[in-house]
């Protein structure tokens, strides 16, 4: 993993979305 949530009070479920989101972002850069 890019970084550890742990300790940065942050729900699980949010870290996944934002990692989910980050992965989008990255194959959109790939595509080009």
């Amino acid at each position: 993993e890019l970084f550890i949530a742990d300790g940065e009070g942050l729900p699980r479920a949010l870290v996944e979305k934002e990692a989910l989101m980050t992965q989008e972002i990255l194959d959109l850069y790939t595509l080009h």
